[in-house]
């Protein structure tokens, strides 16, 4: 080695650190040999869990940190996705652990049930207090529904739905109850004195002849805007679209509340009546029958219209005057085959314009108005 190291000339220096980094090679090697030998010798920590499954309880010996799939495992116990498992199949087990299997099985079937209407009450001020009216009549529903029923270690379980399919939808029963609160559900802040009359107005118009109507769902008014409660058909010459109103009886007894100029219609524009109320049901409209009322114009700008394509909508307003003229035209003709027949006339959930008497030089203006149109 002297001679060899002479010869090459390495420094004394340069061979320990040569030296150094070769036991650093042999000794990781060395000091993981001997863990894995000292790892082999151990035993693994083991804990004592009980396993109830199909009538019958073990006792095992698993290793710590075992959790309860791990164990059925173990004890050869084989389940499937419907079958129960307590505590929950990825939860490690603690020594004294109980794991428990329940075998659950389904049974599907189908049945048809009635499904039954509700009940729903509107107050009114169209009836005395205390009084109440049946808008309209509820009728039951159809439903085709499945059902899976389990059945755990034997005992039947609680069925569950699964599906449902509606054959015939419920009709829900509507009931009109009298009160004092008006009929629309807009408010505009105006506060009104102890008689019922806003404390703010420009103008107030007496004696005004009111008439009742409804509309189909998702109507919309003259205007554009949604019919709905709250929006009234007016003459747009005399009340122009937008304007808020505030509309009552003069002694107080009916209350329609506040309300905003949306629409217009054959009666409103030759002045047979002054403003048409629109109600959510048909019954209520016919309720209102023909009333007088005080029609106060609140202070402030009328309220925006909605965006809508001005010639379409007064295309669509045409449209509706004369289908309107028609309906009435059928309505009456009905009404008075049912008089001679002395029936009474079904009207009760039905969409049809109110009849409002006149004259023959009114009706003669009317059926000149509507050939013009068409």
């Amino acid at each position: 080695m002297q001679s060899i190291l002479s010869q090459v000339k390495i420094p004394r220096r340069s061979l320990l650190a040569l030296m150094l980094i070769l036991v650093m090679l042999v000794s990781p090697s060395t000091l993981i040999s001997a863990a894995a030998t000292s790892s082999e010798d151990e035993a693994p920590v083991m804990i004592e869990v009980t396993v109830t499954a199909d009538g019958k309880t073990t006792c095992l010996e698993v290793p710590k940190g075992s959790t309860a799939q791990e164990t059925l495992d173990l004890a050869g116990i084989f389940y499937d996705e419907d079958d129960q498992i307590s505590p929950k199949a990825s939860r490690e087990l603690r020594d004294g652990s109980d794991v428990v299997l329940r075998r659950v099985e389904w049974e599907e079937y189908t049945v048809e049930e009635v499904v039954p209407y509700r009940t729903y009450e509107k107050e009114t001020p169209l009836l005395e207090v205390g009084n109440t009216k049946l808008v309209q009549e509820g009728k039951d529903g159809l439903a085709k529904r499945t059902y899976g029923k389990p059945t755990i270690d034997g005992e039947p379980g609680d069925p569950e739905l699964l599906e449902e399919e509606i054959e015939e939808a419920p009709v829900d029963e509507v009931l009109l109850v009298g009160s004092n609160d008006p009929v629309s559900p807009l408010d505009f802040g105006v506060e009104t004195d102890e008689n019922g009359v806003p404390t703010e107005y420009s103008k107030v118009l007496t004696d005004q002849v009111a008439t009742g109507y409804s509309a189909y769902d998702g109507a919309r008014t003259a205007s554009g805007r949604e019919a709905t409660a709250g929006h009234v058909a007016v003459n747009p010459n005399e009340i122009p679209y937008g304007s808020r109103l505030y509309i009552t009886s003069s002694d107080g007894e009916f209350v329609y509340g506040y309300a905003v100029a949306a629409d217009t219609g054959t009666g409103l524009l030759y002045n047979v009546v002054d403003v048409d109320l629109f109600y959510d049901t048909y019954a209520e409209s016919v309720l209102n029958g023909r009333r007088t009322v005080d029609i106060y114009l609140l202070d402030g700008e009328p309220v925006e219209e909605e965006d809508v394509d001005e010639e379409s909508s007064e295309e669509s307003a045409q449209e509706e005057l004369v289908q309107e003229e028609e309906a009435s035209y059928e309505l009456s003709q009905q009404v008075t085959q049912d008089v001679r027949q002395r029936k009474q006339p079904e009207f009760i959930g039905k969409k049809q314009p109110t009849l409002i008497p006149i004259s023959a030089e009114q009706a003669k203006e009317r059926k000149e108005f509507t050939s013009e149109l068409k």
